[in-house]
């Protein structure tokens, strides 16, 4: 199980980076806004601030589960705290996510299921 939580904590890490970059670096891009359902570039301008503030959580969150992912392999001690806060953290959100918006339940699940698979991994070591 150990190898497991280390495998999708780095997933879930690395998704989570990637969300960043879609959110805060490459928004102004139609090809990127258009898959959050944004439908004009003044639309998209007008999320801009909004989606840089939520791409850096994300850019943090996805950092913090790599770096707890590669703790838990060194066999820090008090290793699984930051591995599990963080995919804690970004399976809540995919649940969020998916309650307020049935349309996005493919990016719900996307976001969710790496770290709840972490998680379960992560209550069997």
């Amino acid at each position: 199980m150990l190898v497991l939580a280390v495998v999708f904590g780095i997933l879930s890490g690395l998704l989570h980076i990637q969300f960043w970059l879609l959110e805060a670096v490459w928004w102004r891009q139609a090809r990127v806004w258009k898959r959050f359902g944004v439908q004009s570039q003044d639309q998209a301008d007008r999320l801009a601030f909004n989606m840089i503030n939520q791409g850096y959580y994300n850019l943090f969150l996805g950092i913090g589960a790599v770096v707890g992912a590669i703790l838990l392999a060194v066999d820090v001690p008090g290793r699984t705290t930051l591995l599990g806060y963080c995919c804690l953290f970004m399976a809540g959100a995919g649940l969020v996510l998916f309650v307020s918006r049935r349309s996005m339940a493919r990016a719900a699940l996307i976001q969710a299921v790496p770290p709840l698979i972490t998680l379960f991994a992560l209550i069997w070591i």
